[in-house]
C-alpha cells in the first residue's frame, strides 16, 4: 500500500476521536444532526449530555477499531480491501449510534 492509503485510516480515526471528545467536552451540541432544529420544548425532553457521551464513546470505539485494522492489516491477510472494511465499520457504528440515541434511554 502506498503512504496515503495507509495513513488515511489513522487520519479518519483521529478525526472521529477528536470530534467525539470535542462534542462531549466542549458541549458542541450544534454539531449533532437535527438537535439545533428542535423547538425548545423538545430539546428539554432530550438528555443531551447522555447523547454527547454516547457519541464520544461510539466515535472512540470506531477510532480504536480503525486503528487496529490499520495496524494489523498485514497480518490479517483479508481477501478484501482494509479501506472497505473500515468504511463498513464507520457506517455500521454510526447507524447503531443513531438508533441507540433515538431510544427512550436518552430522553428525560
Amino acid at each position: 500500500m502506498n503512504g496515503v492509503n495507509s495513513s488515511m485510516g489513522y487520519a479518519v480515526a483521529l478525526f472521529l476521536a477528536v470530534l467525539g471528545w470535542a462534542i462531549d467536552r466542549f458541549k458542541l451540541y450544534g454539531l449533532i444532526a437535527g438537535y439545533n432544529n428542535l423547538p425548545p420544548e423538545e430539546k428539554a425532553n432530550i438528555n443531551i449530555d447522555a447523547v454527547a457521551r454516547l457519541i464520544r464513546n461510539t466515535f472512540f470505539l470506531i477510532a480504536l477499531i480503525l486503528v487496529s485494522l490499520q495496524y494489523f492489516r498485514e497480518s490479517l491477510e483479508l481477501g478484501v480491501s482494509i479501506s472497505m472494511i473500515q468504511a463498513l465499520v464507520v457506517v455500521i457504528g454510526v447507524v447503531v449510534m443513531i438508533l441507540k440515541a433515538n431510544g427512550e434511554a436518552y430522553r428525560n
